[in-house]
Order: structure tokens, then C-alpha cells, then sequence
């Protein structure tokens, strides 16, 4: 006899199916509940819709090892790109499984065969459905009822293939079991309480009750409706009042809601006058106070039976945005990620090992190398490593492959050797510019206007080595450390050494605060639309900015300050070095020399910003002066330290 089929079933097919499945008679309730609380729904649809994003990754064991790796195994990939459903994708078919499974405990997969329009086999359409949908009736029989209704049952085609996947009960392992049969109680509750609000909401009391003494009257309308006693005929006040009470009960927009109960006494009450005593009496229910605490009560522990935060159920006003997401990721550790492997792993088992041995003939033992695995990085924000690898870069420690890759790029944005070389010689020039005629030749070994150049660096005089540079006129006053001292000489041969070294300097570092920048942006937005992240990485580095605009920058919430925040540190501290060595060598007092050395770096870390962000707008390109930083923004930095007259 084979083994019953509520077992934990391996694939098979209809035809093979012999003893009837014990329903569970809870979980007609279970699907109801869901469907009438709200916040349960919510719950058990987020993490099934969570669920759903993520991707089904196929992996082959490494032999000799517990370890698993991604594979491509043709044979594998057949297999997964043929396990799809009727519509949508195979994330349709981990947010039907995950639903099923949180709600009832257990749910069929379902291969159901298809055909072409010559009436061919055309493979198999899978589906995840519950246990209410697909029953196996005594003989083995399979139904199917789509609909629900007593008019909806039809036969399963002998020839489908089903498998059942269910959590375990603790003390019967083969009936279903699940966090919301622990809750059912709680959700009758909460049913009930809002039944109960409901009717009070409807009841149209609320106006209060009125009291009236008899001699209030109208008279009545038809005083020969009663000869013997006029005062019985119809009494018109009665009349309209009863009107204006009922009105609000058959239209609820009407404004006699408002109108009180009538209610008729004598004139006197013990000697006191009935005018003293007429008033509203409140005949309404609180709403604002018990049922909202019962309320509030039942859904922390249902809250608590779904073992989840209450947070997630009940929204995130309350929560800062480090708290809120603490329980995003506590959120996903805790309960889309076990789901998630509970559900690829049973599919491992009971469609992708048979699928492996039914169509592409391999052994049983040679299919348990195989697996589906659930990869969860569509659902995780990926933490902006950047500042940190570009940190631990400048320590040492990090490599740099470490540091492309956790910028977002690849070894192909990796530089050559000559690109290697090229920008030590150009650090080192900087640090030292009186090696210029040593290092210039190696940097411009073809420039036919080099030897002009180098006799003016030299000493010869004369403008920097660029058409456009401007001449740098005479230092002023200064304006960092009160009035200059008549010991302080000024730069000599500013326009060559300083303009020109940190005309070069600038202008490398603006594109390195570009390409970080562009890092940023793509980073932000892996977490927020990976098809935009994916075609901004198609962008060259320098010009992902103005690939991007503005619109984007908005949105991924990235502003001047950080976008290009440290990226001319190195720069500054750099600039600022050098300009008070060279100050303290003219004779300057350290003091000043330091003031004004920092005030030309800061500005220039200030002028570097504003350039930079304009490439959100328009492309940077190179100038006259053959760099993309103007000469005129490294005079405005001189001048800011009082290095260069205004």
C-alpha cells in the first residue's frame, strides 16, 4: 500500500494518489479571518509579498565540502526556467506558497499539464494552492474547485502532478500547523468587537431623549379621530418628531440625527415645574475609551501570537527612522528568511530532484548536488560601504580590488599600470613642485612647448605654461589674520608654482569627487530602483551626475553636501600643508602662514563643491587652460587666503 498522502508527499502524479487527506476543519476559518481583519491580511500579505521579490538561486555542492556555490548547469536552468506559473513570474509562485503556508499550515503544489493548439504536450504550469481549492477524495480521486461555489468542482487530469508542503503539528506530525490557529481566538475577539462598534455606530439614539410635559402640544391633527377624548387624537409634535427620527435611520446623511427623543410627563413633578426639569438625556454608548483599549488589547496579542513586532502591525508613526529600520531588517532576519528557505527547500525536494530525474535522466543519488537556494538581495538595502572602504583604503587596509568593488564598479574601471604611474608622478609633483623638471618630462613626453615651459619654471619668468591663466596680481592686506605684519614678504613666482600645481591638483581631484559621488548615487539607488542603479553603472563615472539630473538626485535624497561630503579632503589637507611650508619659508610667522593656508584650502574645497554639483545639470568639460577647473576658480581660492590680490 503506498503511503498516505498527507505525509510530507514527494511529487507525484494524480494517478498514483490512493488514501484521502484529513482536512483541518480550522482553516476555512483561518482564510476567513484573514480576509476580515485587516491587519492580519496586512501582516500575512507583506510577508508574502516580501517574499515574492526575492529570487530563486539554483546551487551545486562543492565536493568534499558542506559548501554551496551558484550554478549553471544547463540541466539545472531548464528545470528552473520551466517552474512557472499560469501568470506572472516565479515570484508569483513564493508569494502563493509563502501565503498558503503562513495561513493554513500547509498548501499543494500543483503541476498541471498543458497543451498546444495542435493538442501536443506543452509542458506544465505550476501553481501553489490551498488545501480547500484541491481535495483528494476517497479512491484517490483529485477535484479542483477554482470558484468555490458547489457549481465549480472538476476532475484533475490523471496525468498533473501534485505535492503537498505543510508545517509540521508538534504532536501529530502529519496534520498542519501554524501561527494563526494559536491567534483564531484573539481574531474572534476582534471580530466581535468590531461587530460591536458597528451596531453602536449605526444606532441612532445618540440624539439622547427629551422630556416634554403633556401640556406641550400642538394639538392633534385630526381631533375627530377620538370624539370622547380630543387630547388622544394624532398629536401633530409627535408626528413631526417621529419623522425626524426615523429620517436619520433610512437616510444617514440626513441632519435629523441630531434631533433628541420625545418623551411626555405632567406639567408638575412634586410641585416643581416641568419647564425647570426639561432637558437631554444621554443615552449613548462611549466609543472612545473600552472598546478602543479592548481593541488595542487583542491586536498586541495578535500581535505577539504571529510573533511579530507590533510595530509592524500597527504602522511605524511612533518609530524614529533608525528604530523603524531596525525593524525592517529584524523584520526580514526573523521572518522572511526562514520562510523563505522552508519553501525553496521544499521545492528542491519535490520539484527540482524529480523534474532532474523525470526529464533530464539523471540518478536520484546524482540530483542531491543540487539545490534552490533563496537570495534575498532584492529585499535588503545595500549598505553604502563607500566611506568606509575609501577610508581603510587610505590606511592600507583595504585592497583595491576591495575598494572598486564595494564603490560599485568593476576590475574593468580598474587603472593600468600607466594610469598607476602617471598619477604617482602627479602626487609627487605636487607634494614636491621643485621636481617639476624632473617629473614634467615624464608626464608630457610628447609636448613640444615642455622645454618653454620648463626654462620658465625654472626661473626664466613669465607667465604659467597656459594661454589663459591670468596674471596674478600682488598680494593685498590681509584679511585672515588682521593687518599684515611688515615682516611677511610676499609669494614669490606664485603664477607658476602655486597656480599651476594647484590648477593640476584641482582639477584630478574634482573628477575622483565625481566618480564618488556617482558611487553615492548608484548606491542609494541599488536600495531604492535597481533598474535605474543598473543604468547609471552603464554611465562613464565622471558623467553619471548629469546622466542622472537633479530629479534623481532629489529622490534618492542625496544633496550637495552629501554628495561630494570628503571629497576634497585630501585636497585641503594637502593644499593647506604646502601653502604654509612655502609662507614659512618666506619668512611668515607660523601663525598667519597657518591661517592663511587654511582659508585658501577651505575655499577651494567650497569653489571644487560648486563646480562639481553643476554636473547635475550640464557636463563638466575640459577648458581653454586644457583642464575643467577654471584657472580663475584657483585664483578665487588664492585670494581667499590672501595669497593673490582681489
Amino acid at each position: 500500500m503506498r503511503p498516505p498522502f498527507n505525509a510530507e508527499a514527494p511529487l507525484r502524479k494524480v494517478e498514483e494518489i490512493e488514501a484521502p487527506i484529513t482536512k483541518e476543519n480550522w482553516q476555512q476559518d483561518s482564510y476567513s479571518f484573514v480576509e476580515a481583519i485587516g491587519e492580519v491580511g496586512y501582516v500575512l500579505n507583506l510577508k508574502a509579498n516580501m517574499i515574492g521579490q526575492c529570487r530563486i538561486r539554483p546551487e551545486v555542492r562543492v565536493p568534499g565540502t558542506d559548501e554551496w556555490v551558484e550554478t549553471d548547469d544547463p540541466r539545472v536552468l531548464r528545470i528552473l526556467a520551466a517552474f512557472k506559473p499560469p501568470e506572472g513570474g516565479q515570484g508569483e509562485l513564493l508569494r502563493q506558497a509563502a501565503l498558503h503556508y503562513e495561513i493554513a499550515g500547509e498548501c499543494y503544489l500543483f503541476g498541471q499539464p498543458i497543451v498546444d493548439e495542435r493538442k501536443r504536450p506543452a509542458g506544465l504550469l505550476w501553481e501553489f494552492l490551498s488545501t480547500l481549492e484541491l481535495k483528494v477524495e476517497k479512491g484517490g480521486k483529485v477535484t479542483r474547485n477554482a470558484w468555490g461555489g458547489s457549481q465549480g468542482k472538476e476532475d484533475v487530469d490523471v496525468d498533473a502532478y501534485v505535492a503537498r508542503m505543510h508545517h509540521r503539528d508538534p504532536r501529530y506530525s502529519a496534520r498542519a500547523d501554524c501561527p494563526m490557529r494559536r491567534v483564531l481566538p484573539i481574531c474572534r475577539e476582534l471580530v466581535l468587537l468590531t461587530q460591536v462598534i458597528d451596531a453602536v455606530s449605526k444606532s441612532r439614539l445618540s440624539a439622547g431623549l427629551m422630556y416634554v410635559p403633556w401640556e406641550v402640544s400642538f394639538g392633534p391633527s385630526d381631533e375627530f379621530e377620538n370624539p370622547g377624548d380630543p387630547a388622544t387624537g394624532g398629536d401633530e409634535f409627535e408626528e413631526e418628531l417621529a419623522r425626524h427620527i426615523n429620517s436619520p435611520i433610512e437616510d444617514r446623511t440626513s441632519a435629523s440625527s441630531l434631533v433628541p427623543l420625545l418623551m411626555r410627563g405632567p406639567a408638575f413633578v412634586k410641585g416643581t415645574p416641568a419647564k425647570d426639569l426639561l432637558g437631554v438625556v444621554d443615552l449613548t454608548r462611549p466609543l472612545d475609551g473600552l472598546y478602543k483599549e479592548l481593541r488595542r488589547e487583542s491586536l498586541e496579542r495578535l500581535a505577539a501570537g504571529l510573533d511579530i513586532n507590533p510595530e509592524v502591525m500597527t504602522g511605524k508613526s511612533n518609530l524614529n527612522h533608525w528604530t523603524g529600520y531596525n525593524v525592517d531588517t529584524d523584520f526580514i532576519a526573523k521572518h522572511i528568511i526562514p520562510l523563505g528557505d522552508v519553501i525553496v527547500g521544499f521545492v528542491s525536494s519535490a520539484y527540482l530532484r524529480p523534474m532532474l530525474t523525470i526529464f533530464e535522466g539523471l540518478e536520484p543519488v546524482d540530483t542531491e548536488w543540487f539545490r534552490f537556494a533563496l537570495d534575498v538581495t532584492p529585499i535588503t538595502a545595500e549598505t553604502d560601504l563607500s566611506d568606509n572602504a575609501t577610508t581603510g583604503f587610505g590606511l592600507e587596509l583595504v585592497s583595491d580590488e576591495a575598494w572598486i568593488r564595494l564603490n560599485g564598479m568593476d576590475e574593468a574601471d580598474m587603472p593600468s599600470t600607466e594610469e598607476r604611474e602617471r598619477r604617482t608622478l602627479e602626487r609627487l609633483l605636487f607634494a614636491q613642485p621643485a621636481l617639476g623638471p624632473a617629473i614634467l618630462p615624464l608626464l608630457y613626453p610628447d609636448d613640444e612647448d615642455l622645454p618653454a615651459a620648463l626654462e620658465k619654471w625654472s626661473g626664466g619668468g613669465g607667465a604659467p605654461p597656459e594661454d589663459t591663466a591670468p596674471a596674478v596680481p600682488e598680494l593685498g592686506p590681509s584679511r585672515v589674520g588682521g593687518d599684515e605684519p611688515p615682516n611677511v614678504p610676499r609669494l614669490s613666482n606664485v603664477s607658476s608654482t602655486v597656480l599651476g600645481v594647484l590648477l593640476a591638483a584641482a582639477d584630478r581631484e574634482l573628477d575622483r569627487g565625481l566618480e564618488r559621488a556617482a558611487n553615492r548615487l548608484i548606491s542609494r539607488f541599488n536600495g531604492i530602483d535597481r533598474d535605474e542603479a543598473s543604468r547609471l553603472r552603464g554611465s562613464k563615472r565622471t558623467e553619471v551626475l548629469t546622466a542622472a539630473g537633479t530629479d534623481l538626485a532629489v529622490q534618492a535624497g542625496l544633496g550637495r553636501e552629501e554628495l561630494f561630503s570628503g571629497c576634497w579632503d585630501e585636497l585641503q589637507i594637502r593644499t593647506a600643508e604646502w601653502l604654509r611650508t612655502a609662507l614659512v619659508d618666506q619668512g611668515s610667522d607660523p601663525y598667519t602662514a597657518q591661517m592663511r593656508a587654511a582659508a585658501a584650502a577651505a575655499e577651494l574645497g567650497e569653489l571644487l563643491s560648486s563646480l562639481a554639483v553643476t554636473a547635475l545639470d550640464r557636463r563638466i568639460d575640459v577648458g581653454p587652460n586644457g583642464f575643467k577647473v577654471p584657472t580663475q576658480l584657483v585664483l578665487a581660492a588664492l585670494v581667499a587666503g590672501d595669497l593673490a590680490g582681489g
